[in-house]
Parts: C-alpha cells; sequence; structure tokens
C-alpha cells in the first residue's frame, strides 16, 4: 500500500480508537489503580469525542495534535515502564505480589451433581448461597476440581 493511501485513513477517529486501545491497556494491567492511570486516562478522555469535536473552548482543553500526541505518549510510556499492578499468570489477573484474583466482574455457573445449573454475579454471593469459603468456590475455579458435588465455571 502506497503511504498517501496510509495517510487518508489517519482520521480523527483513528486517533480515538488508537487511545482508547491505550486505555484498555492500562486498565488490564492496573494502572488505573494509580493517581497517575487515572490522571492520563482523564487526559485521554479529555482528547477523544465530543470533547475533541466541540467548539467551546473553556470545555476543550486538548487539542489532538503532534505536541499533545508526544506529550500523552511519554506520560503513557512512564506509567508502562512502572511495576504493573496486575500480574498474569495462566489465564488469570492477580493484585501483584498476591494471590487474590482480580475480579473480573464475571458471573459464575455452579453444577450439581445432576447437571442443575445455578448462576451467581460473584464469588461472594455463591459463598454466601452455598455456604461455601470463597476461597475454595476460587480454588475450584482455578483447579477444575469440584466441592461437595459442585462444579463452577464461568459465566462469560
Amino acid at each position: 500500500m502506497e503511504d498517501n493511501n496510509f495517510t487518508l485513513l489517519q482520521t480523527k477517529k483513528l486517533k480515538d480508537f488508537y487511545y482508547w486501545s491505550i486505555i484498555v491497556i492500562i486498565v488490564f494491567y492496573g494502572y488505573h489503580t494509580l493517581p497517575k492511570g487515572i490522571s492520563i486516562i482523564n487526559e485521554i478522555k479529555n482528547c477523544m469525542n465530543k470533547f475533541r469535536l466541540t467548539t467551546n473552548l473553556k470545555s476543550n482543553s486538548c487539542d489532538i495534535d503532534t505536541k499533545n500526541i508526544v506529550s500523552i505518549n511519554s506520560k503513557v510510556l512512564f506509567l508502562f515502564s512502572l511495576a504493573r499492578p496486575y500480574v498474569i499468570k495462566g489465564v488469570n489477573r492477580y493484585l501483584r505480589e498476591t494471590n487474590k484474583l482480580v475480579s473480573e466482574r464475571l458471573g459464575l455457573i455452579a453444577i450439581d451433581l445432576h447437571g442443575n445449573k445455578q448462576s451467581y454475579i460473584s464469588i461472594s454471593e455463591c459463598s454466601r448461597a452455598l455456604d461455601f469459603g470463597r476461597l475454595t468456590i476460587k480454588n475450584c475455579l482455578l483447579t477444575g476440581n469440584t466441592h461437595k458435588g459442585y462444579k463452577f465455571v464461568y459465566n462469560v
């Protein structure tokens, strides 16, 4: 593809998507739990969509130009140079230096020996309903093991 054709695709929506993708990475690795991460997210949000498109100079604190892109990118690179608050082990995310799972806000399903399924919005809700410890349920989710005739799977 010629360079001229590629520059035709360099739209403001493409820039918005680029920055949205950065926010996804910031949240996925837990940087949003740091004050610097929240600051960068807010700065990016103020450069996107309605804030970028508004003609109100008071509410338009950012214009995505080359200078701003370099500024935001350098802040993001600094943020990503910090230790990740979440670490990935297998297919799960954990708080750094702990065995605590990061909540994916996914529900879970408890399946009994007869194949009956019961959905729960959280491990805590399931724990209260079945009177099992949260750690027991978490371990069953991680290992695939059963507990007292129940198998647990994520509800995705």
